[in-house]
């Protein structure tokens, strides 16, 4: 596990992603490892960001992959600029949302 506790890879060199892992072993939620996954992309603390629950709900999300012989499925959804895939076997992946979407009307 690394230092960030989410089981991260760090940012691509691009810095345009993230990828991390939750640990389904700790006592930490997923919403939590999914917050701070934001968090080290955007590099704000997790505090500074929106709340989560303004896009989707955290205890929905805690439960939706709690059935661990289903490993299929994800969940994505936009939070402060960034693309946010949730894996059912824990994957997080985080992208800043203006690498593909465009700002502004087109």
């Amino acid at each position: 596990m690394s230092d960030d506790g989410v089981g991260g890879r760090g940012p691509t060199a691009s810095a345009e992603e993230y990828h991390a892992m939750h640990d389904w072993s700790s006592d930490e939620p997923l919403s939590f490892s999914v917050v701070r996954a934001v968090s080290r992309l955007a590099e704000k603390e997790p505090e500074a960001l929106p709340p989560l629950y303004d896009v989707v709900d955290p205890d929905s999300l805690d439960t939706l992959f709690t059935d661990r012989t289903n490993r299929n499925g994800s969940l994505s959804f936009l939070l402060d600029g960034h693309e946010v895939t949730v894996y059912a076997d824990g994957g997080i992946v985080v992208e800043r949302a203006d690498a593909n979407y465009p700002s502004g009307p087109a």
